[in-house]
């Protein structure tokens, strides 16, 4: 008989493995599966024969499992040739049996291995084998066994302190009505605990469909007049029943089913144990199919209901009564937006509910935070539950606090407003209570001040902490250069370069830097000054002169047609003198950049795809006064793409849309190139190219990705350009194009759209995107009022009008509902 090797489950043929062992199988848990030198019976009933042959000795004790025991004189040989190096040994069947149960084996463990497969072991003593360190449940999950207990254990805490509350309010209350309670207690704990287990049982308790009455109904309101239909004893023996199975079967209508149910009030440790399942689903998507504006206005429906739920619920607490577990209202703070978040904790206040750390720790954090809609419009409450905490004792320099300051202290541009947060007063404010700021803290401060433009106060600070050799990290260097070069404040770009040296920074970063502000200096004094853009003058050349000292030319050459050399010699009689002496940026921007390459030496460095890139962007965009070299570049770097050149593709992979969005920016500047401009947006829908097979068919397996995809700036700089083509039909276009690809529009785009609108007349459409700007959340800003501004006197009063007819509804629909609400007078 030849040697055969069955796995017991899934009746595969394995690969004999040079010595015995046992093994689980991938396909089905668990799995056993025979292991001998001379043959393995492949089914109990050509056991018995097999036994038989080898003498009637052998037992098949572990038949059932797959396992054979060998006979006494079989595993006393195999033992002695195990010696000799020969081969392996026979494990006895309760050995076996204990370690794939997690017990400690006598002898050398058991191979663990995961496939069928040969495995070499080494013969050595290890120490014996503990218990297997996962567990899986009847549904197929499986879970580590130290988080299992820790999760059993932190269940067990809350239904004890749970019931101690229950036990304390009804000891004084009879003995019948006492044991009721604790079997109504039961009774929920019992079947809430199991909730996640009855998906996988089949055997489903009574009340499983108990509650599809009232789920299913549309609305709120629906749902309330239902259940006061009721008389209160029905209510109270119905509502256990109705909220489990609402729990379990449609839990994204639990925290309405809660709102309506709450006359008679359920027992609290029923309502927390409901608020816990409502928050943890707070942030999960309704459904797949759904557009992802559907979407957010269905989450934010869900949470304003949540928000009204926890209002009504902060109105019947009582000392006596507490409707709220501190982790339930920490996650609700952590996964609900801004708005929410505020009004829950002002409620909360206002009811006296006092707060743990913890969940005072996540209001903090999440007000804090800055959000392209919001702002920083919740810091300062945010402040205020930081100080707040510290007065009752919350130690600010734990390091549970640090996350919390420092999303507070980084804070977001000036709008100008008179309230606008001041992170050096809440600074000032949380050391006066203790608060030692660490390299994190100064870092968010440093980042707050460059971004709104206090270059000044930023680099004082920097070189207080360079002196005490605290490290800053590259992330505020690249913020405090950007301040330099964004607001063009050319009287800080030496200091900034010498800071940056002193800090150690790259060679490599410190040129990235040079060469882009190089350009932004020339390109906005290009603007400001309208001057002839000679070829001299443009920022390319200067650049290239830079570029080439400490790189290469061969990479870049690459992918520009013209010859690079070429443009680097001179040529008398093109520059005018009156001119060049005319640019402010030579002395106070290339001057101080060309002593900084002169002083770095000769050595060459190797360029990356983002020196590569700043210099190919400054190219195409300096090319702007020649429309068909404009045309030839993009066609000769479509060709290298399309081609498979793995440079350029390298390119495009880490700059994403940018160089796409130079072509688009260069081309939109012509009055006779918004048509190539659309194609080469086209070109970036359909970024997958098809490469044909042997016999010239397709597959979309063999699709490569060649053109990046659009990005929310790169239908900013479509409805940019096409606004200043006023090609208001294209531009309706590509928004609708947009909201097909699910992006949602900035308030740089929508600010952009009113003006292309304002600019035109068209009242009625400013009025709908000023009105659906606050709809997305957005703040109207300087340059929302500015697009604005673009009206017409006549029609911009015609407007307001338009606006304030549209706020009165609103407030009058508001009020109705209110009054609708209210309950009817006794």
């Amino acid at each position: 008989m030849k040697a055969a090797y069955v796995c017991r489950a899934c009746e595969r043929k394995l690969k004999p493995p040079p010595i015995a062992q046992a093994s689980r199988c991938l396909v089905k848990q668990p799995a056993r599966w025979f292991t001998n030198k001379t043959g393995v019976p492949d089914s109990r009933e050509n056991a018995g024969g097999w036994i038989s042959s080898r003498g009637g000795e052998g037992r098949l004790d572990g038949a059932d499992l797959g396992l054979f025991v060998a006979p006494t004189e079989d595993r006393q040989s195999q033992r002695s040739q195990t010696r000799n190096g020969k081969t392996g040994r026979f494990v006895d069947n309760s050995e076996v049996l204990k370690a794939l149960q997690g017990s400690p084996v006598s002898g050398s463990d058991l191979p663990n291995t995961n496939q069928h497969a040969t495995t070499q072991i080494r013969l050595k003593r290890t120490p014996t084998q503990t218990r297997l360190p996962y567990r899986r449940t009847k549904s197929g999950a499986i879970f580590r066994r130290q988080d299992h207990k820790a999760i059993k254990e932190k269940k067990r805490m809350i239904r004890e302190v749970q019931w101690a509350q229950i036990k304390k309010s009804i000891q004084d209350q009879p003995r019948a009505d006492f044991l009721g309670n604790r079997k109504v207690f039961v009774y929920w704990k019992k079947h809430f605990v199991r909730l996640h287990h009855w998906k996988s049982d089949p055997r489903r308790p009574s009340w499983f469909k108990t509650g599809a009455w009232l789920w299913n109904l549309e609305s709120l309101e629906d749902m309330q007049r239902a259940w006061e239909a009721l008389d209160v004893t029905t209510r109270k023996e119905t509502w256990p029943g109705l909220m489990l199975s609402t729990l379990f079967s449609r839990p994204d209508q639990a925290h309405r089913v809660l709102h309506a149910t709450l006359d008679p009030l359920p027992p609290s440790y029923a309502i927390q144990d409901a608020f816990s399942v409502i928050v943890t689903i707070l942030s999960e998507k309704q459904s797949e199919k759904q557009p992802g504006d559907h979407l957010g206005r269905l989450l934010h429906q869900r949470q304003n209901e949540i928000s009204e739920l926890v209002q009504k619920l902060v109105g019947v607490a009582s000392d006596s009564y507490q409707p709220f577990m501190q982790a339930s209202l920490g996650i609700f703070a952590k996964r609900s937006s801004n708005f929410h978040v505020k009004i829950t904790y002002d409620a909360l206040k206002a009811a006296n509910i006092s707060l743990s750390h913890n969940t005072s720790l996540q209001y903090a954090s999440k007000l804090a935070a800055y959000t392209e809609s919001d702002g920083d419009r919740y810091k300062q409450a945010s402040l205020s539950i930081l100080l707040e905490a510290a007065d009752n004792g919350l130690d600010l320099n734990s390091p549970k606090v640090a996350p919390s300051i420092s999303k507070l202290l980084r804070c977001g541009h000036l709008k100008g407003r008179q309230d606008e947060f001041s992170p050096d007063a809440a600074l000032h404010d949380l050391i006066e209570r203790g608060f030692l700021p660490n390299t994190a803290h100064t870092n968010s401060l440093l980042g707050t001040l460059c971004r709104r433009g206090q270059v000044d106060e930023a680099m004082k600070l920097a070189r207080l902490f360079i002196q005490n050799k605290i490290d800053l990290g590259t992330r505020f260097y690249h913020e405090l250069f950007s301040a330099v070069r964004d607001g063009h404040r050319s009287e800080y770009f030496e200091q900034v370069l010498d800071l940056m040296k002193s800090a150690g920074m790259k060679e490599e970063m410190i040129l990235d830097k040079i060469l882009s502000a190089v350009y932004s200096f020339c390109a906005n004094e290009f603007r400001a000054k309208k001057y002839t853009p000679v070829q001299e003058m443009q920022p390319f050349l200067h650049m290239l002169r830079i570029y080439e000292k400490k790189f290469p030319l061969a990479p870049l050459q690459r992918l520009i047609p013209e010859s690079l050399p070429l443009l680097l010699m001179p040529k008398p009689g093109t520059s005018d003198a009156n001119v060049s002496n005319a640019w402010d940026y030579e002395r106070t921007v290339l001057a101080p950049a060309g002593k900084y390459v002169s002083d770095m030496g000769e050595k060459h460095l190797r360029p990356n795809m983002d020196t590569i890139g700043i210099m190919f962007k400054a190219y195409i965009l300096s090319s702007w006064r020649q429309p068909y070299e404009l045309l030839a570049l993009y066609q000769h770097f479509k060709e290298m793409l399309e081609s498979g050149d793995n440079f350029a593709r390298a390119l495009v992979s880490r700059q994403k849309s940018r160089v796409h969005n130079s072509f688009l920016y260069a081309m939109l500047s012509h009055q006779g190139l918004v048509r190539p401009a659309l194609q080469v947006f086209g070109d970036m829908l359909h970024d997958e190219l098809w490469e044909p097979n042997a016999d010239g068919s397709t597959s979309a397996s063999q699709r490569t990705p060649c053109h990046p995809e659009p990005s929310i700036y790169t239908y900013g700089v479509l409805l940019d350009g096409l606004s200043r083509r006023k090609e208001m039909r294209m531009m309706n276009q590509i928004m609708e194009i947009m909201e097909e690809n699910r992006l949602k529009p900035n308030l740089v785009t929508m600010n952009t759209h009113i003006k292309s609108q304002a600019m035109t007349q068209n009242v009625s459409t400013v009025v709908k995107l000023m009105q659906s700007l606050e709809a997305r959340g957005f703040e109207p800003d300087q340059f929302t009022l500015d697009a604005f501004g673009k009206l017409h006197d006549k029609h911009k009063k015609r407007a307001l009008r338009m606006m304030q007819r549209i706020i009165d509804a609103k407030s009058k629909l508001l009020g109705q509902q209110e009054i609708s609400q209210e309950p009817s007078g006794l």
